[in-house]
């Protein structure tokens, strides 16, 4: 147990006060810091010149030839639920009546239409249009003419209602053993496809999205600190610098992690995946943040970590969580192997610890003249990856209301894939 490595002679603490420094201290790399891949674009992604060639490296023609094929038979399903909208001409031929689609707005898709369909959704989301209703949209007096020019309403309607993204005849089986069968393998391409075609920065940030859905699904979460509260919550590693999504995978509830490893250990190594072994430091919330998770990414994967900490861990020494007789602005430092905890209280009316712990710090400040502890400062610098990539698909957002989650999460893939390319 750390808290008993920290009672011992190795634990060395240090008070600082009075911290007036402004910029943290440039010092050397340290060599367990030293990345290796050199960050950017790689394969496909090096010779890009345009954005549509971007965006196609995501949604190949193979991806979109899977949507047409299980929108296809969704459609010849949802077919027979409306009525002839034309009855056939008495000289027509009876072949041509019988080959001939009604209503004419229910005929199948093919890859072109499919590519002009998720124009038009990205297009309201450029124009701030996706929360407009459809007949808005397409109204005569609407100010923007491509949706009407593009497509009738009612097959703009008809196609969103029937797209699909996976065989429904297979879809109960695979339920059982996977909550999101439903946009699984869409998903899991696109998130391959963003690993492969770029590396990541030597900082890159941990945390969680939550998109907006009140409808029913199984995985539904309620988190009253995200702006939307409630929606389909999306673990995430977004690149601190760029903010470009590395990794993703969507909690599904209880039952989605392995037995006998804790949901935070668990999704701290599953999204850190793309860069272990490569010498890289990940920031994480209070949440995926512990001691097992830091040393099992050090010691495992060669990977450093900086988060902030829950008070109530029993590793912590009861020193560093006690409020009475700490100064404002004041810094206490503890160290064991290759663990750094930090524990800070700020210049604020009312006090309150934050606590730190850190795997790519292995000293404190060895200065008093400082305005933030190097730790801290470090942690505001690289905390913000995911939560700016959240910020900048809600910005032009192509997410429209609906009430079946798997097409909530292909919404907020194609925000993810804009922001990527």
């Amino acid at each position: 147990m750390m808290m008993t490595v920290m009672r011992e002679v190795k634990l060395r603490t240090r008070l600082y006060r009075t911290f007036v420094r402004l910029k943290r201290t440039q010092t050397r790399i340290p060599q367990r810091n030293k990345v290796t891949g050199q960050p950017g674009n790689k394969g496909e992604a090096r010779d890009i010149s345009s954005g549509i060639l971007a965006w196609s490296l995501f949604f190949t023609d193979d991806l979109l030839n899977d949507i047409v094929t299980h929108t296809n038979a969704e459609i010849v399903v949802q077919r027979h639920r409306y009525a002839n909208d034309r009855q056939p001409d008495s000289d027509d031929d009876d072949d041509d009546a019988e080959e001939e689609v009604r209503p004419s707005f229910t005929h199948n898709v093919d890859i072109v239409e499919l590519k002009a369909l998720l124009g038009l959704y990205n297009l309201a989301g450029v124009l701030n249009m996706n929360g407009v209703t459809t007949y808005e949209l397409f109204d005569k007096d609407c100010l923007v003419a491509y949706f009407r020019a593009t497509r009738p309403q009612k097959r703009f309607t008809f196609l969103t209602n029937c797209i699909r993204f996976d065989d429904k005849g297979t879809r109960q089986e695979k339920r059982e053993r996977d909550r999101l069968a439903p946009i699984r393998e869409l998903f899991d391409k696109i998130v391959n496809t963003g690993q492969q075609l770029y590396t990541p920065s030597e900082y890159c940030t941990v945390d969680e999205q939550l998109l907006a859905f009140r409808g029913r699904c199984p995985f539904k979460m309620y988190i009253p600190s995200k702006p939307d509260k409630y929606g389909i919550k999306i673990m995430m590693m977004c690149d601190s610098k760029n903010y470009y999504m590395c990794n993703a995978e969507v909690y599904t509830g209880k039952g989605s992690t392995p037995a006998g490893v804790s949901a935070t250990e668990y999704y701290s190594v599953q999204m850190t995946t793309p860069i272990h072994g490569t010498n890289r430091n990940c920031t994480f919330d209070n949440w995926f943040t512990s001691i097992n998770t830091a040393r099992k990414l050090y010691d495992d994967h060669a990977v450093t970590m900086v988060g902030t900490m829950k008070k109530n861990k029993a590793e912590i020494p009861p020193s560093f969580v006690e409020l009475r007789g700490r100064e404002k602005n004041s810094a206490m430092f503890a160290f064991s192997g290759v663990l750094t905890l930090l524990s800070y209280c700020p210049p604020k009316p009312k006090k309150k610890i934050v606590m730190l712990l850190s795997t790519m710090h292995r000293r404190g400040d060895t200065t008093e003249t400082v305005r933030l502890p190097d730790l801290v400062q470090f942690y505001n610098e690289t905390k913000c990856g995911v939560y700016t990539f959240d910020q900048l698909c809600h910005r032009y957002s192509v997410s429209r209301r609906t009430r079946r989650w798997p097409l909530t999460v292909f919404y907020g893939l194609l925000n993810a894939v804009s922001i990527n390319y």
